[in-house]
């Protein structure tokens, strides 16, 4: 800063000489200086620690997000499927096919079964349900209404729905690892204090470095 730099010290000076002619000159009017350009200079430190607890606070946002999306596909994975499935009955060029929807990662996703017409065969090669114990529906036409009130074929739809999702999100699954993402995430930021000390602390044998150690600040 310096004497002449800044005319409210200078000011400062003038009215305290009317008492002491020599302050100009000494040691505390140099010390008064250090100290105020060290006021200045924190206040550069805190407007730089805002910018970066600023930016720390959108990566926590970013982790936190990439944790969820995690924490849901494994439980996905790991667990019976989605919690929730909904099956529903699609017409497409004329045929009726079977289908599964549930949300993924904030968006509805969509399986198909298998066509309604083949569908207790499809589920009696994958030995999901047991002929001799629906036979009782099977001299009948096999309808969208059967298949939901049936219970065992029901339940063996819902079962299927679930590992064809579950095929569904291995298949999609963000690569790297969850664990990649957040390392991403953390390793452009510094530790806000080396960072500080590095751009914004005056030299070491500075006034402002002996007050803060005299002062605990």
């Amino acid at each position: 800063m310096g004497l002449k730099k800044d005319s409210r010290v200078e000011e400062l000076f003038e009215r305290i000489s009317l008492i002491d002619k020599t302050i100009k000159k000494s040691d505390t009017a140099r010390a008064v200086v250090s100290y105020i350009e060290a006021s200045e200079e924190i206040d550069t430190q805190i407007e730089s620690l805002s910018i970066q607890m600023e930016r720390i606070s959108t990566q926590i946002k970013d982790a936190r997000s990439i944790q969820r999306h995690a924490k849901e596909t494994s439980d996905i994975l790991l667990r019976n499927g989605p919690n929730r499935i909904s099956l529903i009955l699609k017409n497409q060029s004329g045929n009726d096919y079977i289908k599964a929807r549930c949300y993924w990662k904030g968006k509805q996703r969509e399986v198909q079964i298998a066509p309604l017409s083949g569908i207790v065969s499809h589920l009696t090669s994958l030995s999901l349900i047991d002929v001799n114990k629906i036979s009782h529906v099977l001299n009948n036409v096999i309808t969208w209404d059967t298949c939901r009130t049936e219970t065992s074929i029901y339940n063996a739809i819902l079962f299927l729905a679930r590992i064809k999702f579950q095929r569904y999100i291995i298949d999609r699954i963000d690569h790297p690892s969850p664990k990649t993402h957040a390392q991403d995430i953390t390793s452009h930021s510094s530790s806000p204090t080396s960072a500080t000390q590095n751009d914004n602390s005056p030299e070491k044998g500075s006034w402002y470095e002996g007050w803060r150690e005299r002062t605990g600040g």
